[in-house]
């Protein structure tokens, strides 16, 4: 975490340029992953995060369980309307 915050500008500058990934962890124990979000040239931004959303739900479901795959989608949409009100 400490360097995520400290080099946070570079690291996203790696993942866009070079598509490199990282494993965010806290107290040694993976907690996160920053990647490229991989899309077609053409694709439109909002198609590009539904897929990448649906990829996460799946990730959620065979980590838990369905009922934590839905957990995971209300969080995001929150997020994201808390995003897009500011």
């Amino acid at each position: 975490m400490r360097e995520l915050k400290n080099r946070l500008t570079a690291i996203i500058r790696e993942v866009k340029e070079n598509g490199v990934e990282y494993t965010v962890t806290v107290h040694g124990q993976p907690v996160a992953m920053i990647r490229p979000l991989f899309t077609e040239p053409d694709m439109p931004h909002e198609l590009a995060v539904q897929r990448e959303l649906a990829a996460l739900e799946l990730l959620a479901a065979q980590l838990s369980g369905d009922a934590e795959a839905q957990t995971l989608r209300a969080a995001l949409e929150t997020m994201r309307e808390e995003t897009s009100c500011r």
